[in-house]
């Protein structure tokens, strides 16, 4: 039995020994290979381009057509300061409607001759103002212009207008006949003489005419 037993343990280890044989060997599992990780990239700093400093753009010169830099021209701000001395064209006329009461004819002899405030008839009405004879002489030398010792219409509304300027709004006695006043005694004259060609020049055209 002993004997039956070994051979039995040897058909035995036989049989597994070609089981073994027979079978394929066993394949380790391969692992499924890692995917490799690329390094992180820190981000690079940016860099900024310089800026230039901006510069103020220079003046370009401008030329005179001959060649030559023109100097720069500089705007002239010119102030336009009121005269207080101004007087309107409805004061001045409120002022010459007095006129006709205290002129006489320039040639007693000829009534149609032009009329004109004397001397006499200023100093009686200007007096009545308050003013001394000084100052009522100094605003006769202002507004007699040209000096012929006498006021035609224009000249007495200007004498009217100091006198009110300084009795009625204080202002000082000016040195000289003041600015505006002398641009409306120079606009008036001028604007009179058109008037009187313009006149002159119809009344030849009609003389013509009729003759014709």
């Amino acid at each position: 039995q002993a004997l039956m037993q070994q051979q039995q343990q040897q058909q035995q280890k036989q049989q597994q020994q070609q089981l073994q044989q027979q079978m394929p060997p066993v394949q380790q599992q391969q692992q499924p290979p890692q995917p490799q990780r690329s390094p992180v990239m820190q981000p690079q700093p940016v860099p900024t381009p310089q800026q230039s400093p901006v510069r103020a753009p220079q003046p370009q010169p401008t030329t005179n057509g001959v060649g030559g830099p023109l100097q720069p021209v500089m705007e002239s701000t010119t102030l336009t300061v009121h005269d207080p001395y101004s007087v309107t064209p409805q004061e001045l006329s409120r002022y010459e409607q007095l006129f006709p009461s205290y002129a006489q004819p320039d040639d007693p002899n000829n009534p149609s001759s032009g009329k004109y405030v004397h001397g006499a008839a200023a100093v009686e009405l200007f007096s009545k103002s308050g003013m001394d004879r000084e100052s009522l002489k100094a605003i006769w030398t202002m507004v007699d212009q040209p000096v012929d010792n006498k006021l035609d219409a224009l000249e007495f509304g200007l004498a009217m207008h100091l006198i009110v300027c300084l009795t009625k709004k204080g202002l000082p006695m000016p040195a000289s006949l003041p600015g505006s006043l002398g641009r409306t005694v120079r606009e008036t004259r001028e604007n009179a003489q058109q008037q009187g060609e313009q006149r002159g020049g119809q009344r030849g055209g009609q003389r013509g005419g009729q003759r014709g």
